[in-house]
């Protein structure tokens, strides 16, 4: 009877800790993860016990019992290096380059020819928040509303295939500082130069502290 309490309470915890982990990633949460992780620990624990008893039942070897021990501190303390490295990471602000490049697809993807340049992008998380901040480039006469109009376009952009909650905080630039040779701006009325080529937007350009040129080595289309 006792061990079939202990199959029937590690199944428990293990479906617990998928669950957790699972809305763990979900939100974003530390916590979550730390609870799904030892509700792993415990439901591996109670499966060690249990082979250990079978195996020792049937083999009488007496090594079996230290051996598994062993192997389960093993695994439990790498699950404990590897959540506080991920706890680290976090308090010290680490770029998640993965969503950093999600970001930068969904710019590349719903961009507009008025956003004439993005550059200095940054962004952190909160939970299940994500909180992009970056330097829109757009024309200078441009009234205010319309200013206010594609700032927002741009964070509903960013909402659509990004699975976290995107928040954005945009400082606008007017182009006077950029070349009208990257410009894709048709018709304007104040163009000096002719447009000459597309910059092509990469985790690694936008996130540059400066406004893109030509000159840069970057990769145009």
């Amino acid at each position: 009877m006792g061990i079939i309490l202990t199959i029937v309470s590690t199944i428990g915890m293990w479906w617990m800790s998928r669950f957790l982990r699972r809305k763990g990633d979900e939100n974003n949460s530390a916590i979550l993860k730390a609870d799904g992780q030892h509700f792993k620990a415990d439901a591996i624990t109670s499966g060690g016990l249990i082979i250990g008893l079978v195996a020792y039942k049937f083999t009488g070897w007496d090594w079996i019992d230290p051996t598994l021990a062993i192997l389960l501190a093993l695994h439990i303390m790498g699950s404990g290096i590897n959540l506080l490295r991920e706890a680290i990471n976090h308090l010290l602000d680490k770029a998640d380059m993965n969503t950093i490049e999600n970001i930068t697809n969904s710019l590349q993807k719903y961009r507009e020819d008025s956003w004439i340049d993005i550059h200095n992008l940054r962004l952190q998380k909160f939970g299940h928040y994500l909180h992009v901040d970056c330097h829109l480039t757009l024309p200078f006469y441009y009234p205010l509303d319309q200013v206010h109009e594609h700032t927002k376009k741009l964070e509903h952009v960013l909402n659509l295939d990004v699975e976290n909650h995107v928040e954005v905080f945009v400082h606008t630039d007017p182009c006077m500082e950029i070349p009208c040779n990257i410009c894709l701006v048709k018709d304007c009325p104040f163009r000096r130069v002719p447009h000459v080529s597309r910059i092509i937007w990469t985790s690694e350009n936008l996130m540059l502290n400066k406004k893109h040129q030509l000159t840069d080595k970057i990769v145009t289309s």
